[in-house]
């Protein structure tokens, strides 16, 4: 095992979009290395935003292309969690910061979400409690 370290979004862009000159290939190569990097929920929710607000993907092009990156080998993290998330973006038409609340409230056991934000209402097995 080598390198053990957190990944950041430019890292995760820069291999799902290879649109610099040589950070694409650099990116790519980590990814594929029997390393440790750890992809958080945060850098996950703020790459699938940059891929549709900046680079204007349909959300089946994020799902497919961030679904992709779940299975890296070098990736580890709640995996898991991440494509339930995931799951929950594509089908429910919801923003990927909610189905990552959604599913983490799932895995908790206690599947309500006090918000206003009535997406929610669409998610199957999620309570909305609106205040």
């Amino acid at each position: 095992m080598g390198l053990t370290a957190f990944v950041d979004t430019n890292g995760v862009l820069r291999h799902v979009i290879g649109d610099s000159p040589d950070q694409p290939g650099r990116a790519s190569a980590l990814l594929q290395r029997p390393d440790q990097l750890v992809l958080t929920p945060m850098i996950f929710a703020e790459a699938a935003h940059v891929l549709r607000s900046h680079y204007g993907m349909s959300r089946q092009a994020v799902f497919d292309r961030l679904g992709a990156v779940l299975r890296l080998p070098a990736l580890t993290g709640d995996l898991d969690l991440l494509s339930a998330a995931l799951d929950i973006y594509r089908r429910h038409g919801v923003s990927l910061p909610d189905a990552l609340l959604a599913a983490e409230a799932m895995q908790a056991g206690i599947p309500k979400i006090v918000s206003f934000d009535r997406g929610f209402d669409r998610i199957a097995g999620v309570t909305l409690i609106t205040p």
